[in-house]
């Protein structure tokens, strides 16, 4: 059973494994689970129909059973938006496996300003950090990190992006980012269905 991620980033090409990896654990899905290297994908070209549907059929190429896991920053989009101009793309696509879209509202980083207190310590991260309270309503969740990292640190998405995944605090991430909810739902039931098939 293999999950192929899509991601738009450099950063989340290390990041994205490590998260799966460790939300696959935390289910108790770690036996079997396969996680193929990302597909990195820009978002000038994730948003374009030829482009999105391309890259889809390169990730539903590949054999085995298998989840296309897309993950999208939002940005200033809206996130249902996003989800309701792809779903027909997905739709017509996606025909070698299942394929799921993860819409993060804002940008990845959100993630990281849900849950500082458990990255304090972390890459430069002050002990006296402290979890944003709408993290998937800041526009720009990177200038907070930089702004909790001590000295003249700033946050660097390639060199910051996987360690801090590593540590981050998944069940109080579930607790306070919906769109977290629902990645650790779609995995869980992408591995669900394929045991009792």
């Amino acid at each position: 059973m293999i999950i192929q991620p899509i991601v738009e980033g450099h950063g989340e090409c290390s990041a994205v494994p490590v998260l799966i990896r460790r939300i696959c654990y935390e289910l108790g899905h770690c036996v079997g689970a396969q996680i193929a290297s990302p597909i990195r994908v820009p978002r000038s070209k994730m948003v374009m129909e030829a482009h999105f549907k391309h890259y889809l059929q390169i990730a539903g190429s590949q054999p085995g059973q298998k989840m296309i896991l897309l993950f999208m920053d939002a940005d200033d989009d809206c996130t249902k938006e996003i989800a309701e101009r792809t779903r027909p793309w997905i739709e017509e696509e996606a025909t070698c496996g299942r394929c799921e879209l993860i819409v993060i509202p804002k940008e990845y980083e959100c993630w990281f300003i849900a849950v500082l207190e458990s990255l304090r310590g972390v890459r430069g991260i002050s002990n006296e950090a402290r979890s944003h309270n709408c993290p998937e309503r800041v526009r720009n969740p990177k200038a907070i990190l930089t702004h909790w990292m001590e000295g003249t640190t700033a946050y660097n998405e390639c060199a910051d992006q996987a360690a801090l995944t590593q540590m981050m605090d998944l069940n109080a991430l579930r607790d306070r980012c919906r769109s977290f909810q629902r990645l650790i739902a779609k995995i869980d039931s992408f591995y669900l269905s394929a045991t009792s098939a």
